[in-house]
């Protein structure tokens, strides 16, 4: 199983740079087998009805297997591969929220108590695989009534495209993200009273590297860091350095480049709409940084890997927020 795999790619669902957000609705069964893809994208899931079980790999790491059912809800990250496996007369239906983090309006989120409660957007996603699905957010009835309404008002702006549509999607999702944090800190406060959820309790550190994950292109300064991190530039910059081993622009000069490697081999993009796409503001500079870390020039780089055969997966579909069944963006 999963010989074959794709990544979804921005531009082939309508993530676009302009407004970066998309939404499908999607129904499987067993009888067609789900593609194992990623996404250049981040997917929120929302398990609508039904249940299956839930692969999913990480970069580096191995495959791990868990149960999702109705109510459960999950982010997949940029890169991470991921699919849904169904017994005989199983079927599942799911509504995936398509979107880049610049859809979400971080103005409204700006003291260190309400960053705190964002951890199932900076922090969760980034858990080890057991920790992360075996405690994932499940909601009850009436959050998930609460939960699904939000959606559906996605799902009617995006559709109908009125006046403000975008404006009120930047609003619907920011809302999204605050409440389902909200729901995972209260589940997570209920199971770290039964003693189940020790890998949860991450120091405040993890917060910035959930935060430099996803926000790798933007400017980023040491002043938003501490803030995120609840602590002084002095003392998160120390103990960053204890946690990963190198220097916060270093990680995220790291980081930036392994996301430009990824852009290099799956678009035809240019390189200095690359080094624009990933954070850096000087060509020169970007050049100077990717052959000191990756061993050669960007140019080298991909022409080196299309040569040794590199990937450019294709991906051939339609993106519909009505449902649909067989392969696609799950």
């Amino acid at each position: 199983m999963f010989e074959k795999s794709s990544v979804f790619t921005a531009s082939e669902h309508n993530v676009r740079e302009a407004f970066p957000f998309a939404i499908t609705h999607w129904i499987h069964d067993a009888h067609k087998e789900i593609l194992w893809h990623s996404h250049e994208f981040i997917e929120i899931a929302f398990i609508v009805d039904g249940s299956a079980s839930h692969v999913f790999q990480a970069p580096n790491s191995k495959k791990f297997e868990s149960r999702v059912s109705k109510g459960d809800i999950f982010i997949i990250n940029p890169g991470e591969m991921h699919t849904y496996k169904m017994l005989k007369d199983e079927q599942i239906e799911v509504i995936n929220v398509l979107f880049y983090s610049n859809i979400v309006d971080w103005t409204l989120i700006r003291d260190a108590e309400e960053m705190e409660l964002m951890d199932f957007f900076y922090v969760q996603p980034f858990l080890p695989p057991e920790a992360r699905f075996g405690n994932i957010l499940r909601l009850n009835k009436e959050e998930a009534v609460l939960a699904r309404q939000m959606v559906e008002n996605l799902v009617y702006e995006y559709k109908n495209k009125k006046a403000n549509y975008k404006l009120l999607i930047k609003l619907i999702m920011t809302q999204l993200i605050v409440v389902l944090s909200r729901m995972f800190a209260e589940q997570m406060n209920v199971y770290s009273s039964l003693g189940l959820v020790k890998a949860l309790k991450v120091e405040n550190i993890h917060r910035v590297l959930g935060y430099l994950e996803r926000h790798y292109s933007e400017n980023i300064t040491l002043e938003q860091l501490a803030k995120i991190s609840i602590s002084s530039e002095r003392q998160m910059t120390r103990i960053f350095k204890n946690i990963t081993g190198e220097t916060i622009f270093g990680y995220l000069h790291k980081l930036r480049i392994e996301k430009a490697k990824s852009l290099l081999l799956v678009t035809d993009n240019k390189i200095s709409d690359i080094c624009t796409a990933v954070g850096f503001n000087d060509i020169s500079f970007f050049n100077k940084v990717f052959k000191k870390i990756v061993g050669v020039s960007p140019k080298d780089y991909r022409t080196s890997e299309a040569q040794a055969g590199g990937i450019k997966n294709e991906f051939i579909g339609t993106l519909d927020i009505e449902r649909q069944g067989g392969d696609g963006v799950v």
